[in-house]
């Protein structure tokens, strides 16, 4: 899903896309960038060059300014998405995977925040923004499952009328 314009290139090769956002790698980068960039920063933190998204979500938590400077553009990106998702398919839930699973409330209450900023007619109290009880395991599972479930439902459909 594309979330900006002029976003950093992602691996399918468009530019902008979520994944280059808000992806493992990209909340990594974002800590090293700004661990070059801003030096004011960088004095307060416990980060180094060599962190890894689960030490920033660890940092967050704790405090740490960078690392809560990471969590904040990542949960916007991560919000704005989810704000598109709720506007276009009205689910009750929205379940997030991969890498930002475990991070928890850390990143899951600015990324409701943004959601509900972004959702046309105002926040709905009723879609529940969660993380995925697979963690980082989730898309693999889901994938698993969902290359065996056509011939199940199709034939649980044949048999049962529908």
């Amino acid at each position: 899903m594309k979330i900006v314009d002029d976003g950093p290139l992602c691996g399918c090769g468009r530019h902008g896309c979520l994944e280059a956002l808000a992806g493992g790698l990209a909340i990594r980068a974002r800590a090293v960038r700004l661990l070059q960039e801003r030096p004011d920063l960088a004095a307060r933190s416990s980060l180094g060059a060599d962190c890894d998204v689960k030490a920033i979500f660890d940092a967050a938590r704790a405090g740490d300014p960078l690392a809560e400077e990471v969590v904040a553009a990542t949960a916007r990106y991560i919000g704005i998405a989810v704000a598109n998702i709720i506007n276009i398919l009205d689910p009750e839930v929205v379940v997030l995977a991969g890498s930002i699973a475990s991070a928890g409330e850390v990143l899951l209450a600015p990324v409701r925040q943004e959601a509900a900023r972004g959702t046309m007619g105002g926040p709905r109290t009723y879609v529940h923004i969660v993380p995925a009880l697979l963690g980082p395991e989730a898309g693999v599972v889901g994938a698993a499952l969902l290359a065996s479930a056509p011939a199940r439902v199709f034939n649980h459909s044949i048999m049962h009328g529908g």
